[in-house]
């Protein structure tokens, strides 16, 4: 990997929900000064930063911090892939990554450990035989025990296609799972996070999540800064009993209403971002609701909003969307970006209220 002409290997690897990349790198540089990003994958960061390891856990889009070991570059897709990866952890450095690992989590010594593997692309073996062929260079090069379930270090082999890389993970399950309560269709916060970076967030200005559910995007745009006057609604009783729940945990104040998404009690004109997770017809609603419901949403959302207004939406149901955008000039699609969340792929659409 070069870096302004000169060879040079990350510290860390910050791993983000695929096709949120460049986002993740834009709050890193924000929120990290003195950081040096060196590469940024559709589902990675690739940085180095000599400050303390808690600032970079602190980061809201970021789904796990790993401590960067190398990298795989040539690795095959058939059968001899697996000796690759064998041969090439056998002679990778765990020095600098165990430090840093050592430096937050104190494991003991020998340290238990396993390799948790991924893969994306056509290999002609598993996930679980690439993870056995890097645990087995583990244990040739350090003679630590193996244990899948109570594990000291977590070693992760994330492989795409002809590569992978190598890391071990800092990071625990609360740096990206920090809802307070989850319902079958709430946003992942990580997710939510980066769609209120998109909105470009500004103190004082009034947002709104008109179906705001568990109330995940307003306490991670309370969290995006600077602060603004958050509001949210809900058809839904119960989720106006949960939203609190969420909002009081994270110490934000929202003000709160029960109301219909496409029949606000709010003057024409009046509010500055508006940031949403309607429904994607599968887990919550269907695909013949959300006919009905998008596109009286939308003409609500055009009618509360300033001339200017930035809207920031997720959704699934990509073709009925654009088709609802493509109907309401006053409504213009700046960016798409497309997502890939446990195996559904929606994509979070920006868009600006057109002047009057």
């Amino acid at each position: 990997m070069t870096v302004s002409g000169r060879q040079a290997e990350p510290s860390y690897c910050a791993t983000c929900m695929p096709g949120l990349g460049e986002i993740a790198a834009l709050e890193i540089r924000r929120r990290v000064p003195g950081v040096q990003i060196l590469r940024i994958d559709p589902d990675c960061v690739f940085l180095q930063y000599p400050g303390p390891t808690d600032d970079l856990l602190a980061l809201r889009t970021a789904e796990d911090i790993c401590a960067y070991v190398g990298e795989i570059p040539d690795l095959p897709t058939g059968e001899t892939g697996l000796a690759t990866i064998k041969a090439r952890v056998t002679e990778m450095d765990l020095e600098p990554a165990l430090a840093l690992h050592s430096g937050l989590h104190s494991p003991p010594n020998p340290p238990r450990f396993r390799v948790t593997a991924t893969r994306e692309g056509k290999h002609a073996y598993r996930s679980q035989d690439a993870a056995g062929a890097a645990g087995a260079a583990v244990v040739a090069q350090r003679g630590w025990p193996v244990d899948l379930t109570a594990h000291d270090l977590d070693i992760w082999l994330r492989i795409h296609e002809g590569s992978a890389w190598v890391g071990v993970r800092l990071s625990t399950d609360a740096m990206a799972g920090r809802a307070v309560i989850t319902g079958i269709a709430s946003l992942r916060p990580t997710v939510a996070h980066a769609m209120c970076l998109l909105s470009d967030p500004h103190a004082g200005e009034l947002v709104l999540d008109p179906m705001c559910g568990t109330g995940t995007i307003l306490v991670e745009r309370a969290a995006a800064g600077p602060i603004p006057v958050l509001i949210g609604g809900d058809i839904s009783p119960r989720a106006l009993r949960e939203t609190p729940i969420s909002l009081n945990a994270a110490d934000v104040y929202a003000r709160l209403f029960r109301g219909d998404s496409g029949r606000m009690p709010f003057p024409a004109g009046t509010i500055d971002k508006i940031i949403s997770n309607p429904p994607w017809g599968c887990r919550v609603g269907s695909h013949a609701k959300d006919r009905h419901l998008y596109p009286r949403f939308l003409d609500e959302m055009a009618r509360v909003a300033k001339p200017g207004a930035l809207l920031v939406l997720i959704t699934a149901e990509k073709r009925l969307f654009l088709r609802c955008v493509e109907l309401r000039p006053q409504l213009e699609l700046l960016s798409t970006i497309r997502v890939n969340i446990n195996g559904i792929e929606p994509s979070i659409y920006v868009l600006r209220r057109a002047d009057d």
